[in-house]
């Protein structure tokens, strides 16, 4: 992706939208630039917009990971309802929580896995409620924009967010997440008790140790994992 660095308004507005969610974290940061060159107050809000944007979009693309299908109605519930979204991503058919932590403990012991990112959900709706705080009424300019040191601290704010966001993203070559129908027997059974509590991490590490060289022989390619690119989403149905 293309540097966010010394964009112009124009050149920000202009850039041809990309369908995921880092596009708007990539404008967030031309804007949040913009506004710590030019000292635009306005641009905090563009900034905020994009990042809030950004976080829902995530969301929506952890809910389609996380799912083995979403119907029409799951996913018009979801659209501009993040707290909804949420909500989905913790029901019992999805546990995203528990799914996330088993991911990262497969991950984890092989070797072979590439950089992959795992999103906590309160750590998201966190940055979504720093993002919310721009774009309400903040009170008179002279409550904020005539403060001397309000912008700087108002991009700071924006700026640990998305820098950490940003970081996250660019560090790792994207979201991972292990659908239970996707799992070999053993990993799924593993998956079953460590969900029912049955099984604990450190039981469920060693136990996928041990299983490492069985399922590396069953893999293909050289490594074992494979990149499949970015998967495409249509709208469900009726």
């Amino acid at each position: 992706m293309d540097d966010w660095r010394g964009k112009s308004p124009n050149e920000i507005l202009t850039k041809s939208p990309e369908d995921r969610s880092s596009w708007h974290f990539f404008q967030a940061r031309s804007w949040l630039d913009y506004a710590t060159r030019e000292n635009a107050p306005s641009a905090i809000h563009y900034a905020a917009f994009e990042l809030r944007y950004g976080l829902e979009y995530l969301l929506f693309e952890l809910l389609l990971l996380a799912s083995e299908s979403l119907t029409l109605r799951e996913y018009r519930k979801a659209i501009g309802n993040p707290k909804e979204t949420k909500k989905m991503l913790k029901s019992p058919a999805r546990d995203y929580v528990k799914l996330t932590e088993f991911t990262k403990i497969v991950v984890s012991v092989d070797s072979d896995a590439p950089p992959l990112q795992f999103w906590n959900l309160d750590d998201l709706f966190r940055h979504w409620g720093v993002a919310s705080e721009f774009l309400h009424f903040l009170g008179p300019h002279s409550a904020n924009y005539s403060e001397i040191d309000w912008t700087a601290k108002a991009i700071g704010r924006l700026d640990s967010v998305l820098s950490s966001i940003w970081s996250a993203m660019t560090d790792t070559i994207g979201n991972a997440m292990m659908r239970p129908s996707q799992m070999p027997p053993e990993v799924h059974q593993a998956w079953t008790e460590f969900k029912d509590g049955t099984l604990a991490k450190d039981d469920l590490t060693r136990r996928l140790m041990i299983m490492q060289p069985i399922l590396r022989m069953r893999r293909k390619g050289e490594t074992g994992w494979q990149h499949k690119g970015r998967r495409i989403w249509k709208i469900p149905k009726d």
